[in-house]
């Protein structure tokens, strides 16, 4: 399924050359089981639920023998805000895949890092950015699929969070804004993180999806869908659809719009594989944001 979706956009030809380092991003903020940061392990969960809540380890394995196939160097980093980062790979199985790659793995958590200023920043001024993001000459976010609390959606861009070091942020990255709801601030967060931390390829795993308001328990939703783009934000409005959801009616999305990070618009996205209509389900909205649920006009 990786692989047909690269095929279908074209091939990761288009944003990687032999000898680019690449980093891979996948999302690992909990793992059941996993260490915390603070002492002790993370609630256990099912097969199903961490599968809904992660990035599933065969699309990582599948991605990287495509980015390795390009000549890239694979680097797989994530800073987990809910557990230790290595921990979460190593439960995943993560890192026995990195290691049969010869692959590097990185806690973006604890990674040297730089400040850099934000231009036309919305809410943050500046940012810590780990060293292995800054140097990394691709990026690709590989997310789960998700409804989530304050945002809507957490998927591609959102998962840029995760790039934000702990060791600054906090390994909840509650340092950074958040808000609350009627009017969030993460929204502006996600959005100057995004435009600091250029996304050039997005492979959702969408084998699950997981909808209502996370932090009252995960529900499962199984949709068999691997979704991948090359503009973040059209590929999250995707999602976000898949997901019964308005794109136009999320914040983040509309901020990266006028940030030209993308297109929230579907009409303007070409959609190749599978409609649409033809796969999508309506996820419960979380808790306060039902006005998300798209309705037809």
């Amino acid at each position: 399924m990786v692989k047909e979706a690269i095929q279908l956009i074209g091939g990761v030809e288009q944003v990687i050359k032999p000898g680019d380092k690449v980093l891979i991003k996948p999302n690992y903020t909990w793992v059941g089981g996993a260490k915390r940061h603070s002492g002790g392990k993370c609630a256990p969960q099912t097969e199903v639920e961490d599968a809904a809540n992660t990035t599933d380890p065969e699309v990582i394995d599948a991605l990287i023998g495509v980015v390795k196939d390009a000549g890239g160097e694979v680097i797989v980093g994530e800073g987990s805000g809910g557990c230790e980062t290595l921990d979460a790979f190593t439960l995943m199985g993560v890192d026995k895949i990195a290691e049969s790659y010869e692959a590097e793995m990185v806690d973006l958590n604890y990674d040297k890092c730089v400040s850099a200023k934000v231009p036309n920043y919305l809410i943050l001024k500046e940012i810590w950015v780990p060293k292995t993001v800054r140097e990394a000459d691709v990026i690709i976010s590989v997310p789960a699929l998700k409804a989530w609390p304050l945002s809507g959606i957490t998927v591609s861009l959102k998962n840029m969070i995760g790039t934000a070091p702990g060791k600054y942020y906090g390994w909840a990255k509650m340092a950074l804004p958040h808000g609350e709801l009627p009017k969030p601030t993460i929204d502006k967060t996600i959005v100057d993180l995004a435009f600091m931390n250029r996304i050039n390829l997005c492979i959702v795993d969408g084998l699950w999806g997981n909808e209502g308001t996370w932090t009252k328990g995960l529900k499962p939703v199984k949709m068999d869908l691997v979704i991948a783009g090359f503009d973040p934000v059209a590929v999250d409005s995707v999602s976000a659809r898949v997901m019964g959801f308005d794109p136009e009616k999320i914040r983040h999305l509309n901020l990266a719009r006028e940030r030209k990070l993308g297109t929230n618009f579907l009409e303007e996205i070409i959609i190749k594989g599978e409609s649409i209509e033809d796969v999508m389900k309506f996820f419960e909205p979380p808790s306060g944001l039902e006005y998300i649920v798209y309705k037809e006009t």
